[in-house]
């Protein structure tokens, strides 16, 4: 179950503090880690929680952290139920102060303390298999971003403006390294500029404005809730349930809580080999050749072999080719 604690300056949203200071006062915190610009997560062995910074109207639409928020009127903290409420309480308690604000205790939003895997197998819903895969163990970086590039990219052609497309190409390059976050800054700015000034920080769009998505692409970047916001994107269509389930389908590629021990012995140079073209070409239709190749090197298997064999989607970041290829 995750809840979280709000700290604002008051009920309506009015009172505003310049976000520079504050990022400078949460990365002397010990017991956070800065994970961006202005993203913070817990240090490690402290209780998981995500910081978020945002800009909010009255009535409550937020325009989330990132670079072109030199001022705010929100901070979150979002908890996992399993830490120590004084600890965030703490925590909460030490920001506000810094602010002059106050904290409020928000809303609990519960998922699965535990999922079976066959749970996971027949999970719909993206946002609630994001949110127990966080409360598990913390998703790597590259990952998340992979899995967002790939929801993304499969509304390619519901992004209106060439500039937004180019984001997702780009997007994808920051989780493999290609392209440093910090060097994004001119292309998270093109992905803003083309989406129009009056639909930049509302959450009021309609579900069927063409903005919708470009808006959840452009806050993707800026935010330190990585994917979810590609997850969001599905209201940006009329009819959002196939989407979803093939944003489950993306995640089950890409993420595996129950993946088998890889024996090594596997990993032989054919296989190495099949991989990294598979990887290189996002050529998915050979990963069947790689599930033969181990299969002749022993490997036996099933969760290994049906991925491989089945019928996708398949993305970069696929839980086999990462074992095969030593990647996390």
């Amino acid at each position: 179950m995750s809840w979280y604690l709000t700290i604002r300056g008051g009920p309506d949203y009015s009172r505003f503090a310049a976000t520079a200071p504050l990022v400078e006062f949460l990365a002397a915190m010990p017991e956070l880690r800065q994970t961006g610009p202005r993203d913070f997560q817990a240090a490690d062995g402290q209780p998981w929680v995500v910081v978020i910074m945002a800009a909010c109207n009255p009535a409550g639409g937020y325009a989330i952290d990132g670079e072109f928020l030199p001022r705010i009127n929100v901070v979150e903290l979002v908890c996992s139920d399993s830490g120590d409420p004084a600890w965030y309480d703490a925590l909460a308690g030490r920001i506000a102060e810094f602010l002059e604000w106050s904290a409020f205790e928000g809303e609990r939003q519960a998922w699965p303390s535990l999922m079976t895997e066959a749970e996971w197998a027949a999970a719909t819903e993206p946002k609630l298999m994001l949110e127990w895969r966080h409360s598990r163990e913390t998703a790597s970086e590259r990952k998340l971003r992979l899995f967002a590039a790939a929801a993304f990219g499969r509304l390619l052609r519901l992004l209106p403006d060439p500039r937004q497309r180019r984001g997702v190409e780009v997007l994808e390059q920051v989780a493999e390294g290609v392209v440093l976050r910090s060097a994004c800054r001119g292309v998270t700015a093109e992905v803003r500029q083309a989406i129009p000034r009056e639909d930049r920080a509302s959450d009021t769009l309609s579900g069927d404005d063409p903005h919708y998505i470009a808006l959840m692409l452009y806050r993707e970047f800026c935010s330190s809730s990585m994917a979810i916001h590609a997850v969001h994107a599905t209201a940006g269509l009329a009819d959002g349930g196939n989407e979803q389930q093939a944003q489950s389908q993306l995640l089950r590629c890409v993420f595996n809580p129950f993946a088998p021990t890889f024996d090594p012995r596997w990993l032989t140079a054919t296989a190495r080999s099949l991989a990294e073209s598979a990887y290189e070409a996002r050529a998915w239709d050979r990963l069947p050749i790689l599930a033969d190749a181990l299969e002749d090197a022993g490997c036996e298997d099933e969760a290994v072999l049906s991925h491989l064999r089945g019928p996708g989607p398949h993305a970069r970041g696929c839980w086999v080719l990462d074992l095969v290829l030593g990647k996390s």
